[in-house]
């Protein structure tokens, strides 16, 4: 009995603790800077992002899945893993498939290229879509 109260106050301790440091962000997998979940944004850089997800792809997102670079702006949106040794782990918007781009930006399944995009209602904030070209 003598060890429940000490297991309860260190249990407390690890949630705030892990709660903390999901609100403190990771660093960006693409510039080293300060990524946030969607979830932990301010209000108005929020707006910005979900601007981007109800226009463009017609969907709300998972908040605790989008992270946020505050310094080089790119949003990484669930799957999404970025850069690895051999490319770009993400899931091809246009064949469906959990890929890893190529160095430069394609999916190797379906030949998709893929670019960093930004919208005037997103603010600087850039989204890795598929490339459109004059016959789409």
């Amino acid at each position: 009995m003598s060890y429940v109260i000490p297991s309860l106050i260190l249990l407390v301790g690890l949630v705030v603790l892990l709660k903390w440091a999901k609100a403190a962000g990771e660093d960006c997998v693409f510039c080293g800077g300060k990524a946030l979940r969607l979830s932990n944004l301010p209000e108005e850089e929020r707006d910005k992002v979900l601007a981007y997800f109800d226009r463009v792809e017609d969907r709300v997102p998972e908040f605790e899945s989008v992270m946020v670079c505050l310094t080089c702006k790119k949003v990484k949106d669930g799957w999404f893993q970025g850069p690895t040794t051999i490319g770009m782990a993400a899931k091809c918007k246009v064949c469906k498939l959990g890929v890893v781009l190529n160095e430069d930006l394609s999916c190797p399944e379906c030949d998709a290229s893929y670019e960093w995009m930004t919208f005037p209602f997103s603010g600087d904030y850039q989204f890795l879509l598929p490339k459109v070209t004059d016959g789409e």
